[in-house]
């Protein structure tokens, strides 16, 4: 995952958040990260690709306002939708 906040490596795809899966939750992946309260981050999905090229998901950049009042709630999302 990679955004416009630091700790989603400021859009370079090296520094964003890497999700990771497990064979018994194949194929959700995930991860966290600590974002600042109440400044909105975009952000993108990557896949770095075994060539190390990156593919970024088509369509607009999603949006999250993390909230102060704890963990944000789970909720899937999927690559490019």
């Amino acid at each position: 995952v990679v955004g416009s906040a630091d700790a989603l490596g400021r859009w370079q795809p090296d520094g964003g958040l890497n999700l990771h899966t497990e064979p018994r939750t194949y194929p959700q992946w995930s991860g966290s990260v600590r974002l600042r309260t109440g400044v909105k981050v975009e952000y993108k999905f990557v896949k770095v690709l075994p060539d190390k090229s990156v593919q970024w998901e088509d369509g607009p950049n999603r949006e999250l306002m993390p909230r102060q009042n704890g963990p944000a709630e789970p909720h899937p999302l999927r690559f490019g939708q």
